[in-house]
């Protein structure tokens, strides 16, 4: 690939999406993150990743907490399922 290759991922603070983000790539490609903070995939709100217009879109946000996702099923299930 010559032209640039743009890659959006969404967990960029967690361990899979920050060894996506930051591992070694080809120098063509234009990774950017999104955390929790920049990018709720659980809302209807996708302005961010329609400007920035990626190729490839990567999920990688998840909700990992076991013990709280028993107690926050219907927040896990936002994040896990439908996100």
């Amino acid at each position: 690939l010559n032209s640039p290759l743009k890659i959006a991922i969404t967990g960029s603070h967690g361990q899979l999406g920050h060894a996506l983000q930051h591992g070694p790539h080809p120098t063509n490609w234009h990774i950017r993150g999104f955390t929790r903070q920049t990018l709720d995939i659980t809302q209807d709100n996708m302005s961010l990743i329609m400007d920035f217009k990626p190729d490839i879109m990567i999920n990688a946000a998840a909700y990992t907490q076991v013990d709280q996702a028993e107690q926050h099923q219907s927040e896990a299930y936002a994040v896990n399922c439908i996100g």
